[in-house]
């Protein structure tokens, strides 16, 4: 066949561009079906792009996988020989990326935490940044001090005026600064107080040398599991504060009681051992049994529980730096149970 005439007559050659992203790599789908022919005859179609042919239909669709300009011709053709054609710019936009990072995301308050972000963008296109801190716009700062406790959540805003994206960069946990707390176990004790975990033992101070009573443990434990409420269980706790917390440990099967067998009573202002809390922590977490791991629990009946314990890294022993002893008789400290929570988070969850 010859080559198609093109005439002020005869068909006309229109083009819609259609793609679900305006970001490379995507499928286009280039629709011809709205050209037509004046006298109302059939036509055919010819598409190239950038000068070569990729189809025949009135519709078809082209996968672009780079961020290029690339032309897009429709050539139509009447059964009388006369053509049109027509010309779209198909111009992907490539879209910004960035590495991010804020530190540090632990300690008390107020915690300045620094900001980093280096844009790209893979078409050399300008991108603006923008910092959120629980929602609300920080601007561009290269760092932030956050002086409330809580768990806040930082994010990054990024655009190259085409595509804008939002992403979490992290969680910033900030605790309470208690004026009692020594660096040993500080970031253990920020992360409690951060998440809700405890409150302290005075606005002020954490008690972190006192030891624990059974009260304070089904606080922390309750808190810590979230664990929903549960029903009136023992007799000797209607005139703690924490006997809400103690029937949800209860209803949870995590303790039983003190006085077994009857245990209706629970013993609240009584102290913890490391081997009663081994116990609790093994119910509560669900570890599973562990090899021997020191050499003074052999007469413990927790020593189970203890090996349980050293099985899941969240107690090393307690004569570092040979940490062969766990020592199950000795009262522990409230410290030594908010590290113990606290390392279990980090080891098995990423809250």
């Amino acid at each position: 066949a010859g080559a198609a005439v093109f005439a002020s007559s005869g068909p006309r050659a229109q083009v819609v561009a259609r793609a679900d992203s305006d970001t490379a790599p995507t499928v286009v789908v280039l629709d011809g079906s709205l050209s037509f022919d004046r006298s109302g005859g059939p036509l055919s179609h010819r598409w190239e792009i950038d000068g070569d042919f990729v189809g025949d239909s009135s519709i078809i669709t082209v996968p672009f996988v780079d961020h290029q300009p690339h032309v897009v011709r429709l050539i139509v053709e009447d059964s009388d020989g006369l053509g049109d054609e027509t010309e779209v710019i198909v111009d992907l936009n490539g879209a910004p990326s960035v590495t991010v990072a804020a530190t540090p995301t632990l300690g008390v308050a107020p915690l300045t935490i620094v900001l980093t972000a280096d844009a790209d963008d893979p078409d050399g296109d300008p991108v603006t940044i923008e910092w959120f801190v629980d929602g609300a716009s920080i601007g561009q700062p290269s760092g932030v001090t956050i002086t409330e406790p809580g768990v806040h959540h930082i994010e990054i805003e990024y655009s190259d005026g085409t595509v804008t994206r939002r992403d979490r960069v992290g969680t910033a946990l900030v605790g309470i600064a208690f004026t009692d707390v020594t660096p040993l176990f500080e970031l253990d004790i920020a992360w409690a107080s951060a998440t809700g975990v405890t409150v302290g033992c005075s606005p002020t101070e954490f008690c972190p040398s006192r030891p624990l009573t059974r009260g304070e443990a089904a606080a922390f434990l309750a808190r810590f599991l979230r664990l929903p409420a549960g029903a009136d269980r023992f007799v000797d706790d209607d005139s703690t504060r924490f006997e809400a917390d103690i029937d949800a440990l209860a209803a949870a099967g995590i303790t039983l009681g003190c006085n077994p067998p009857v245990n209706d009573r629970y013993c609240p202002d009584r102290t913890v051992d490391r081997a009663a809390w081994a116990a609790l922590l093994v119910r509560a977490l669900g570890l599973e049994l562990g090899g021997d791991a020191f050499v003074d629990d052999e007469d413990s009946r927790f020593e189970a529980e203890i090996n349980a314990l050293a099985a899941a890294g969240i107690t090393r022993g307690c004569n570092p730096p040979i940490n062969d002893r766990y020592c199950p008789d000795r009262l522990l400290t409230r410290s030594e149970a908010m590290a113990m929570l606290h390392r279990w988070i980090v080891l098995h969850t990423d809250r």
